[in-house]
C-alpha cells in the first residue's frame, strides 16, 4: 500500500509550481527522478517505506498538495487553442492538450494547457491534438496539418513583478500576435517580439495569436529570464490573494525540499545497506557509460550498450547479491539508463505519428477515451486495433504530458520483465552466471535488431508480453490467493493488450509445476500429476475466463453480439481461411510460424533471431526426449510453445520483428539453460569415454 502511495503522492498535480509540481514530468530532472527514479526505488528498496519518518515524509507532500487548492490559485497562465472547425470525430469544443492541471474532464476546456514554462519551437507548444485524424476519421491530416488550419491561440494570467523591470513577449513574426498587458495593447517593438517596463505589483496578461506558420514559440521573460526559470515572477491564472502573494514562494520551496529530500534519503538509504561495493561502482559505472553513448553517438549507441552488458559477465558478486535483485542492479539499472538517455530528447516535446500507422491509432483513441470521456467504448465499438494500450498510452500521457518519454520509460520497463524471467528460470536450474548469460540475452536482441524501435514506439507488443512474464513470476512465487489473484489480473491484461497472446496467457498455467520437471515428462502424468500445485492452474483459468466473459460482454452491449473476436481483425488475419484447401493452408502456417521465427517477413535467417530458431529446436526436441534437451524445463517449453500456436491461427505483417517480441525471455531462456546443460554433460562424457 505505502509503495502505491508513494507513487501516488509524487505523481499528483500540484498547484504551486515548482522543479518537482508533478504532472506532467515535462522537464529532465522531473521526468527522470518522479516518472523512473521513484518506481525503480519502489521495488528496490521497499523497507525504506516501512519507517515513520519515511511515512511522515509522504503523508506531508500529499498533505501540502490536496491543501495547496484551498489557498493558493493554480499556478501559470491558462492556454487555449480554438479552431474554425471540429479538428476530430465528436469534438464538443476546443481541443486538449495532455495536461491533467488543464480542464481536462470538461468536453469546451476553459483551459487547453496550463502554461508554466516557455515554448521555443512548436514541438514544446502543447498542440499534441495535430495528431488527431480529422473530424471524417480519414487517414490523414490533409486540411488540418500546420499552416493549413488557422487555429486561434489565446493566453491569458497574471504575474506578480516584485520590482519595476521589462517585460517581454516573444511569438514569432507568423502568428500575428497581439499582446495586451492590464487591458492595453503593447505595440510590437518588431513583428513577433512585443516589449514593456513594468512597475512592481501584480499585472494582467493576454495574448491573442493564430497558428499559421510552422513556427511557434511563445517566451515570455523578465529583466531576460525567461519563464520557467526562477527568476521569473510567480505567474497565476486567476488574480492572487495577499496570502496567496506571500506565502507561494515558502511552499513552493518547502514542497520542492519535501520531494528532494525524500528521494534523495531514499537513495541513500538503499546505497549505504547495499554490501557489495563492486556490483554497485559497476551498476554506476555502466549506467553513466551507456548514457554517454546513446547521447552522443546514438546511432551506434546500441552496440556499444551491448558491448558494455557482455562485460557484466565478468563482474566478481557476493553470494548474498546473486538473486532478483542483484541481477537487477547488474544489468537492468544500465538498461533502464540507456533507455533514459537515448529518450531524453523526448522530454517537453510531443511526437508527430506517423499517418495511419498502429501507433497513430493508439494515440488517437487514447485521446478518445480521456480526453473525449468514452470511458468504456475506447474509440471503437468493436476493437479492430489491439483494446488495452490504449488505455496505457493514455494514463502514460496524462503523467507525462504530450511527451512520448513515458511509453519509453514503459516499454524498457518490460524489456526488463523479460530479461528478469529469463535469468530467473536459468538461475534455479543452472545457476547465478548462467542466469545472467539468460538476462542477457533478450537486452541483446533488442539492441542488435531492428525491435529496439518499438522501445517507446507506442505499439502493445512488449506491454503484453511484459503482463505475461510478470504474471508468471506470481505464478511461480504462489505465496497464497493474492499472488494468484495478481497474476490473473496480469493476464487479464496480457489478453486485452495484445489478443494474440491469449495462448500464452493461458500457458502461465504451466508454472503450478515445479521448474525442475523436464519437459520429457509431461508424456507421463503419473510423474508430474502429484506436483501440480492447483491453485495456479484454477486461478489463471478462472481469471481468464472472467476476463474473456467481460470482453464479450462489452462486445454485445454495442453490437448485440456476444462474441470474443466479433469485430477484431481475427478473419481478415486468420492463417487458414474458409475455403481454402489444406495444401495452401499448410505453407501459410508455416510461413507465418518462420515470420515468427526469425523476426523477418517474409521470413529470412537473421543472426539477431538465432536464438528463436534455437529455441523452437530445443523445444521440439525436449519434448521428442532427445538426450540432455528432455530434461528442459517444462514450464517453460510449453509457454514457448504456446507462444508460437498463435503463428498457426493469425499472422502478422509489417513492423519486421514486432510478432516475435513476446518470444524472446522464454527463448533465452531456452537457449541459455541448453548451453549449460551441455557444458556440464560434455566433461562427464569425456571421463566415461576415459574410463
Amino acid at each position: 500500500m505505502w509503495r502505491a502511495l508513494t507513487i501516488v503522492t509524487v505523481l499528483w498535480p500540484s498547484r504551486v509550481s515548482g522543479i518537482f509540481d508533478g504532472p506532467p514530468l515535462d522537464t529532465p530532472i522531473e521526468a527522470l527522478t518522479l516518472g523512473l527514479l521513484v518506481p525503480v526505488m519502489a521495488w528496490l528498496e521497499p523497507a525504506f517505506l516501512r519507517r515513520l519518518p519515511a511515512r511522515v515524509f509522504i503523508l506531508s507532500i500529499l498533505g501540502v498538495k490536496l491543501a495547496a487548492p484551498l489557498v493558493f490559485q493554480q499556478e501559470g497562465w491558462c492556454l487555449t487553442f480554438d479552431p474554425p472547425r471540429p479538428m476530430v470525430r465528436d469534438s464538443t469544443g476546443k481541443p486538449h492538450s495532455w495536461d491533467i492541471r488543464a480542464d481536462w474532464l470538461a468536453d469546451d476546456p476553459t483551459c487547453s494547457a496550463v502554461m508554466t514554462r516557455s515554448y521555443h519551437d512548436i514541438r514544446e507548444l502543447p498542440v499534441w491534438f495535430y495528431n488527431l485524424p480529422p473530424p471524417d476519421d480519414k487517414p490523414h491530416r490533409a486540411g488540418f496539418g500546420f499552416g493549413e488550419i488557422p487555429v486561434r491561440e489565446r493566453l491569458s494570467g497574471y504575474f506578480d513583478a516584485p520590482g519595476e523591470g521589462t517585460f517581454e513577449m516573444i511569438t514569432g513574426p507568423g502568428t500575428s500576435a497581439e499582446l495586451k498587458i492590464n487591458g492595453q495593447v503593447v505595440a510590437p517593438r518588431a513583428p513577433g517580439h512585443h516589449e514593456i517596463r513594468l512597475p512592481p505589483g501584480q499585472h494582467q496578461v493576454n495574448l491573442d495569436a493564430i497558428l499559421l506558420s510552422k513556427h511557434w514559440p511563445i517566451v515570455p521573460s523578465w529583466n531576460g529570464l525567461a519563464m520557467g526559470s526562477m527568476g521569473f515572477p510567480a505567474t497565476t491564472m486567476h488574480p492572487a490573494s495577499r496570502i496567496d502573494r506571500g506565502a507561494r514562494a515558502v511552499v513552493r520551496w518547502a514542497l520542492t525540499g519535501l520531494i528532494a529530500a525524500f528521494v534523495t534519503w531514499w537513495l541513500w538509504s538503499w546505497v549505504s545497506r547495499f554490501r557489495d561495493r563492486p556490483l554497485l561502482i559497476w551498476a554506476v559505472a555502466a549506467s553513466l557509460t551507456v548514457s554517454t553513448m546513446a547521447i552522443n553517438v546514438p546511432s551506434q549507441a546500441a552496440r556499444y550498450a551491448a558491448a558494455a552488458f557482455a562485460v557484466s559477465l565478468l563482474v566478481a558478486i557476493s553470494d548474498r547479491m546473486k538473486q532478483l535483485r542483484g541481477a537487477f542492479v547488474l544489468i537492468g539499472l544500465p538498461w533502464l539508463a540507456y533507455v533514459a538517455a537515448a529518450n531524453a530528447h523526448q522530454i517537453g516535446r510531443w511526437t508527430l505519428y506517423g499517418e495511419g500507422n498502429d501507433n497513430f491509432l493508439f494515440q488517437r483513441y487514447s485521446y478518445r477515451v480521456f480526453m473525449q470521456h468514452y470511458w468504456l467504448e475506447g474509440g471503437q465499438i468493436t476493437f479492430w486495433n489491439q483494446p488495452f494500450f490504449r488505455w496505457i498510452a493514455g494514463a502514460l500521457h496524462m503523467i507525462f504530458g504530450d511527451s512520448s518519454v513515458g511509453e519509453a520509460y514503459w516499454d524498457g520497463a518490460g524489456v526488463a520483465v523479460m530479461a528478469l524471467f529469463a535469468y530467473y528460470v536459468v538461475a534455479k536450474t543452472a545457476g547465478f552466471r548462467w542466469g545472467v548469460c539468460a538476462a542477457l540475452l533478450p537486452l541483446t536482441m533488442f539492441l542488435l535488431g531492428p525491435t529496439l524501435e518499438f522501445v517507446g514506439f507506442g505499439l502493445s507488443e512488449i506491454s503484453s508480453a511484459s503482463f505475461i512474464y510478470l504474471a508468471a513470476f506470481f505464478a511461480m512465487r504462489n505465496r497464497g490467493l493474492r499472488d494468484i489473484a495478481v497474476a490473473g489480473v496480469l493476464l487479464i491484461l496480457a489478453f486485452y493488450t495484445r489478443l494474440n497472446n491469449l495462448p500464452m496467457a493461458l500457458a502461465v498455467a504451466a508454472f503450478a509445476v515445479p521448474l525442475t520437471l523436464p519437459a520429457a515428462a509431461l508424456w507421463r502424468p503419473l510423474q508430474w500429476w502429484p506436483l501440480v500445485r492447483w491453485r495456479v492452474v484454477i486461478g489463471v483459468s478462472v481469471a481468464l475466463a472472467i476476463g474473456a466473459l467481460l470482453f464479450a460482454w462489452r462486445t454485445w452491449y454495442y453490437t448485440g453480439v456476444f462474441g470474443l473476436f466479433y469485430g477484431t481483425q481475427r478473419e481478415f488475419l486468420a492463417v487458414w481461411k474458409p475455403g481454402m484447401p489444406a495444401s495452401q493452408a499448410m505453407p501459410a502456417m508455416a510461413s507465418s510460424l518462420m515470420m515468427v521465427l526469425t523476426a523477418t517477413d517474409p521470413p529470412a535467417f537473421t543472426w539477431h533471431a538465432l536464438p528463436l530458431l534455437a529455441a523452437a529446436l530445443i523445444a521440439v526436441a525436449a519434448l521428442a526426449g532427445a538426450p540432455v534437451l528432455r530434461n528442459a524445463p517444462a514450464p517453460v517449453v510449453m509457454l514457448f510453445l504456446a507462444g508460437c500456436s498463435g503463428a498457426l491461427v493469425t499472422r502478422g505483417w509489417a513492423y519486421e520483428g514486432r510478432f516475435s517480441i513476446h518470444l524472446f525471455a522464454a527463448a533465452s531462456a531456452l537457449c541459455v539453460w541448453a548451453l549449460a546443460a551441455l557444458v556440464r554433460v560434455i566433461p562427464r562424457s569425456r571421463d566415461r569415454a576415459g574410463a
